[in-house]
């Protein structure tokens, strides 16, 4: 088996290196997102390590309800009595969580040294479950006329989303936008009507400024999960190098998921073939070049396919044989075994971060151009209004961003605004939203209808308003 070549073009990163001449990948990664973490200020392990008390047992459906209406619209008891109690008996670990995020500003989860394809990471359910407490919980404050409660619990899932947005992991950055979404969405419905003070208004812009944006998702795809992806590879190759028993166990232990697990994640299982290769039979040069120059590029699917058709083809056998002579073959090897992790399948994690990021400029739109009403009566004819001065949304609103393009408008009368973002054309399969002045934010799939007179279209799916609808 040749020796691996450690190249910007197939190991990406030249140093530092371990004992046995490859990467180390997790020394890379942890000089560039650990330095200065200390347990005292790393929020991860102690938010990681709250488990929320479950649901009340023998109600699942009716809770999954209440929980929807608890998440859409400001409610009380009566509404989801459910919930109420879900919430009361998690207020100790809310109060906890509020307090990691208040004082610790820092979130690393470290990985194995080998950072092995199979390696196991610590579930992040729980933050999505804290988050979603945080939301429930401050729509039943609005209810109950605890503007200052409501919003001190939408900030919080807010910090909580800008915590997790540190990590280096592409799990992190995911439940961060989902995290983000979650208590994000709720902003439009907090925010209008506006209050009748000047400090409550003033109060929620400041706060939804104050929360540090999300971290650039590139930064994650083309760096920290492109090493990821190396690094799995790699750690197949160093047990390859040990020996054939240890490359056997290895890949084993890669591809032994049962049918179901494979079912869930929605891909097939690996042919048996895949697992029949033997080590000396793979271009590991070849390979590695091949992560880097398929990386997020949709163009190299055909190659991967064609991959896939030559584990599956009935001459798999011949070209297993002419392995053993034939570098072409060796490098058809690679190809095929590349598909068991492809990288251009990471291409859709980028509409669930555009989207989010569209929620929350509706959100802060929202939130500025309801102290401009407390100021002068009314809502700005522009969103000019909004890009500077006093009630700054803290950018200019009519700006292109994160593959959206969007639009304020306001009534006749200056009593009723909406702003839409609508996905461009270059970012196909994400959602349109739209906030307005009634405290409502809707989405629609792939376009949005056009604002009428100051609110969003009637037809689309409303995700929370400040009034509740059947």
């Amino acid at each position: 088996m040749a020796t691996l070549a450690v190249s910007r073009e197939t190991t990406w990163i030249t140093e530092p290196l371990r004992a046995d001449g490859t990467p180390d990948y997790g020394a890379w990664i942890a000089s560039r997102y650990a330095r200065g973490v200390t347990p005292a200020n790393n929020a991860a392990p102690a938010l990681l390590a709250i488990e929320m008390e479950a649901a009340a047992a023998g109600f699942p459906a009716t809770f999954a309800e209440q929980e929807r209406r608890a998440l859409r619209a400001p409610w009380d008891e009566s509404d989801a009595p459910l919930i109420a109690h879900w919430l009361a008996r998690n207020t100790a670990r809310l109060a906890r969580a509020a307090e990691i995020v208040r004082s610790r500003p820092r979130f690393w989860v470290p990985r194995s040294p080998e950072m092995s394809m199979d390696e196991r990471i610590p579930s992040h359910l729980g933050l999505r479950l804290l988050a979603n407490g945080f939301r429930a919980r401050a729509l039943q404050r609005l209810y109950a006329g605890d503007g200052e409660g409501a919003r001190g619990d939408l900030l919080t899932g807010l910090r909580l989303a800008a915590r997790i947005d540190q990590g280096p992991w592409l799990i992190d950055r995911l439940v961060g936008v989902a995290v983000r979404g979650i208590a994000a969405e709720p902003v439009a419905a907090l925010a209008n009507p506006p209050p009748a003070g000047r400090a409550e208004a003033a109060a929620l812009l400041a706060g939804l400024r104050a929360v540090p944006p999300s971290s650039p998702l590139d930064e994650v795809l083309e760096g920290s999960e492109r090493i990821q992806f190396l690094a799995g590879y790699v750690d197949l190759y160093r047990a390859a190098r040990r020996s054939p028993e240890e490359w056997g166990e290895r890949v084993a232990a890669v591809t032994g998921g049962d049918a179901s697990l494979y079912a869930a994640i929605g891909r097939k299982p690996p042919p048996a073939s895949l697992r029949r290769i033997p080590a000396w039979a793979i271009d590991w040069n070849a390979l590695l070049r091949r992560i880097n120059e398929c990386w997020l590029a949709p163009g190299c699917d055909a190659g991967f396919a064609a991959g896939a058709r030559d584990l599956e083809s009935p001459a798999f056998e011949q070209l297993l044989d002419d392995a053993r002579t034939q570098p072409a073959a060796r490098e058809r090897m690679a190809r095929a075994f590349l598909t068991l992790a492809t990288p251009t399948a990471l291409v859709l994690a980028r509409v669930s971060w555009n989207e989010q990021q569209a929620v929350a400029r509706a959100g802060l739109v929202s939130a500025a151009a309801a102290l401009w009403h407390v100021d002068h009566g009314r809502y700005p004819e522009s969103s000019a209004g909004l890009a500077s001065g006093p009630s700054s949304a803290g950018f200019d609103p009519a700006s292109e961003h994160a593959s959206y393009a969007f639009r304020y408008t306001v009534s006749k009368d200056g009593r009723a605004f909406a702003y839409t973002g609508a996905p461009l054309p270059s970012a196909p399969g994400a959602r349109g939203f739209c906030a307005d002045s009634a405290g409502r934010l809707a989405a629609a799939r792939d376009a949005i209808d056009p604002a009428v007179d100051g609110a969003c279209a009637p037809g689309l799916v409303t995700l929370v308003a400040r009034t509740a609808t059947p």
